[in-house]
């Protein structure tokens, strides 16, 4: 029965390759169907299209033959492995997998419109693993873009900087400038470009400072992980790259004008709780960068670093690849995994249900509403038109009359 069943891996970007590309090598060689889906993505006002290019490219030099999701709109697999359901993979299962280290913004990791379609979760953190089971079964797994890595020892005469800007526009391109010249003044700075970055036409400025500033500069195609182990010390914005950092024992600090930026309802992201408790440092003044940097390069900090690291990354997630394929084979084989599959899509078809009940009563009471606005037009232009008659201006003449011949009597009597 394997070898009939469809998986789907829908990927978006190079993070997400890299996140997941051990376990296609071993899906490559078991007997299941394996797609690999991404987004064409026709127009480039924004330059997805170019991003979606530089993923196939850096799929195909690993060996891999993407296809376009747009290509397979008619078919439905047993199941999809994929960071975000966006409706154009269609599948029996879903299971999302985490690439980022930790869930730094909960406006977009933590919200039910993004999450209630999912079946399961492969989560590298504890943070994801205690949160997201509110949507459904969470598992534990390695983060896959470690696997192998190993800290190199810096030789050279000044400690290096791994700087990892996102493509967020906190600041503008001469704070970078800012930024990175403070930095040089006493660090060896290695800049690794996120995919907004690189590939979003409104930060080809920005990109092209960050590219001439640093000693060293990659786009998002190279791995991070493999330049976080030749760092001495990291400098991030509020992303994930804070986790990856601290998953690797890079110590790191936090360069942004508001540390809780991508807060959501009541709640805060991980590094502005980490801020909170003084357990990670941030600045916003390029004047002031050096200091923190050193700050982070204590001992003192280092420390408490390191227990964050066991806190969000037990030893006992670091499982490699099998956990993420004992996942797929529970929910591709296991007649459990069915009816939970089963009980979940009858909970949502309900809540979908519930929804278009109370949206077809909506459209029910704005239809009754429209129609009394509609009357009460007709009846204000028929009394309308009934005014502008002959007879209705001799009834008000006789009416006017009336009331002067009755004025007259009372003054009289």
């Amino acid at each position: 029965m394997k070898k009939n069943k469809t998986i789907a891996i829908h990927i978006q970007s190079e993070v997400q390759f890299y996140s997941i590309e051990p376990v296609l090598r071993f899906l490559k060689k078991k007997p299941y169907n394996m797609i690999i889906l991404i987004e064409r993505h026709e127009k480039n006002e924004e330059g997805h299209k170019e991003r979606s290019m530089g993923v196939v490219q850096l799929m195909k030099e690993y060996g891999y033959s993407p296809k376009y999701s747009e290509d397979y709109l008619d078919k439905e697999f047993d199941l999809c492995l994929t960071p975000y359901i966006d409706g154009m993979v269609k599948a029996k299962c879903y299971l999302k997998y985490e690439y980022g280290s930790l869930n730094t913004k909960p406006v977009l990791t933590y919200i039910p419109s993004i999450l209630k379609g999912f079946h399961g979760f492969l989560c590298p953190a504890t943070d994801g693993v205690n949160l997201l089971s509110i949507y459904g079964r969470t598992f534990p797994v390695d983060n896959l873009r470690f696997l192998g890595k190993k800290r190199v020892v810096n030789k050279g005469r000044k400690k290096i900087v791994l700087y990892a800007p996102t493509y967020n526009d906190e600041y503008d391109i001469n704070e970078d400038r800012r930024i990175i010249a403070e930095l040089k003044k006493k660090y060896y700075v290695i800049i690794k470009a996120h995919h907004g970055i690189k590939f979003l036409k409104k930060n080809m400025a920005k990109n092209g400072v960050l590219k001439e500033n640093a000693d060293e500069y990659y786009g998002s195609e190279v791995n991070l992980i493999d330049l976080m182990m030749r760092a001495d010390i990291c400098l991030a914005n509020c992303s994930s790259v804070i986790g990856d950092a601290m998953r690797a024992g890079v110590p790191c600090a936090v360069y942004t004008h508001d540390i809780d930026a991508f807060r959501w309802l009541d709640f805060h992201s991980t590094q502005y709780d980490l801020y909170r408790s003084g357990e990670l440092l941030i600045c916003s003044n390029p004047s002031k960068l050096l200091e923190v940097i050193d700050k982070v390069s204590t001992k003192t900090y280092m420390k408490k670093w390191n227990k964050l690291s066991d806190r969000f990354f037990p030893k006992e997630y670091r499982t490699g690849v099998k956990g993420y394929l004992e996942v797929i084979d529970y929910y591709l084989d296991n007649p459990e995994a069915q009816k939970v599959i089963m009980l979940h899509d009858h909970y949502l078809l309900e809540q979908r249900n519930e929804i278009k009940m109370r949206e077809e009563l909506i459209d029910e009471m704005d239809r009754y509403i429209k129609a009394l606005e509609r009357e009460r037009e007709d009846l204000t232009k028929r009394l309308d038109s009934f005014s502008r008659k002959k007879l209705y201006r001799m009834v008000g003449a006789v009416y006017g009359v009336g009331r002067k011949i009755v004025k007259r009597r009372i003054i009289h009597n």
